[in-house]
């Protein structure tokens, strides 16, 4: 036989598996080895589940923490959005009403410097009768 001739017995081979070998337990475990081996798997079970557990709860904290924030954020974006729009229509409005509100000062003051005056002539005429047919004279 050659070495070729080995290699192609090699590849006609089928793997086995551990289940195909039957193998007899010579050890078998007591009841009390059995209980203890179950209660460990139970404690190791739990720890898992525990660890998972708080796992996902850390997660969802931090997914809730994020969405939080995220809600904020536009909320204040919203509010921020608003009082900008409503400042910039109060400036609009001051804008296009300053002309109006300088003619209307201007306007008042002109009127009480003629009160103020007739008030002055009232009594001044008032005190000497003869000053408007001095003024009259004068004209």
């Amino acid at each position: 036989m050659s070495s070729s001739d080995g290699a192609k017995m090699i590849m006609h081979a089928t793997p086995w598996a551990l289940d195909e070998l039957p193998l007899p337990d010579i050890f078998p475990m007591t009841d009390a080895q059995s209980r203890r081996a179950e209660a460990s798997v139970d404690i190791d079970v739990h720890a898992h589940f525990a660890a998972e557990r708080t796992r996902l709860e850390a997660d969802a904290y931090a997914r809730g923490v994020q969405d939080a924030e995220l809600a904020a954020r536009s909320a204040g974006d919203a509010r921020m959005a608003s009082a900008l729009s409503a400042l910039g229509e109060s400036i609009a409005s001051v804008q296009l009403h300053a002309t109006r509100w300088t003619a209307n000062t201007e306007e008042n003051i002109a009127a009480i410097a003629i009160a103020v005056t007739r008030h002055i002539i009232e009594r001044e005429v008032t005190v000497d009768h003869t000053i408007v047919r001095d003024l009259v004279q004068r004209a």
